[in-house]
């Protein structure tokens, strides 16, 4: 029995993190170990010497800030390389227990490299006025426009990350929003036709900063805009669910063929949009959509703290 649950926890242990962290870590880790053969280095750092822990750490960090870890040779940014030696930590305390200790250089070596590296470029809010372009370049008798459109619609309205909606890199997340999850409400917030609607609730299984898949529930209201609203955002969306069959456990992104909208249609259309209206295309990706809709609540008065609760 004893041996029994001491394995359990050792396996528990590796799902202390979600599995696309779980993914992410282990390539880094690989990479460490790599680079640890090369240079003749022991992967596994002892925990308390500080001082060849800080070095080895340090070298490792200034490597990927010149050579990165990638067949262009191209160096790693300051984000980039904390996100692999937390990786490395992380397996430390998975596979020893303990998280090797460094001295006081090794915080002061990351923030230079913190002030060598480029800015971080920001991603630019879509627009009411691009949403608008989008609706009129679609060809809205196709299923799947239809339902690109009211995705992208409801991700505005309702601050989604990709992976909330969207198929991405050719795959759902576990927390993906299912067709059923959307439904149409009335003014007395009873289930109801799409004539009948004032609302739009919407049910949220789990996100990449919610990994113990709490149910969180949002609503929005129509705009009365014929155009910009989320209730005629669902409304496309199953306009094209009833062409394309998709059950009500199925992603909402789900198309006939049984693939789906990934974030590669949505980047597609942006960047059309985007070079059409004389704007860099580069400053546009699927989290525009996001940050769109939240400065539009910023612009139109909604408090800072409301518009964090909405998006979570």
């Amino acid at each position: 029995m004893a041996e029994s649950l001491g394995g359990l926890v050792e396996a528990l242990k590796w799902q202390s993190v979600g599995r696309n962290s779980q993914n992410k870590y282990g390539r880094h880790w690989n990479q460490w170990k790599h680079w640890c053969a090369l240079m003749e280095l022991p992967a596994i750092l002892p925990r308390s010497n500080t001082a060849a822990n800080t070095l080895q750490f340090g070298s490792y960090a200034v490597y990927l800030f010149l050579h990165g870890w990638n067949r262009k040779e191209r160096g790693n940014q300051h984000g980039t390389i904390a996100s692999k030696i937390s990786a490395i930590r992380w397996h430390h305390r998975v596979l020893t227990g303990y998280d090797p200790d460094t001295d006081a250089g090794y915080p002061l070596l990351m923030r230079t490299l913190k002030r060598l590296s480029r800015p971080v470029a920001k991603k630019h809010p879509v627009t009411a006025a691009m949403l608008r372009r989008i609706f009129v370049r679609l060809d809205l008798s196709q299923s799947e426009h239809q339902l690109i459109w009211g995705l992208f619609l409801i991700g505005y309205f309702f601050l989604l990350r990709r992976g909330e909606f969207l198929k991405v890199d050719g795959k759902w997340e576990p927390y993906v929003l299912c067709y059923g999850d959307l439904q149409f409400y009335d003014a007395n917030e009873n289930v109801c036709k799409s004539r009948d609607a004032a609302m739009v609730g919407m049910v949220l299984r789990g996100g990449k900063n919610n990994q113990y898949g709490r149910n969180e529930v949002r609503y929005q209201f129509a705009t009365g805009d014929p155009i910009l609203c989320p209730v005629r955002g669902l409304a496309w969306i199953r306009l094209a669910g009833r062409v394309h069959g998709t059950r009500s456990g199925e992603p909402v992104s789900k198309t006939w063929n049984g693939q789906g909208i990934g974030n590669g249609h949505v980047i597609q259309v942006l960047k059309h949009v985007s070079r059409e209206m004389g704007l860099n295309e580069e400053n546009y990706s699927t989290h525009s959509i996001r940050i769109g809709g939240s400065t539009a609540l910023l612009n139109a008065g909604a408090q800072p703290l409301v518009i964090k609760l909405l998006g979570r």
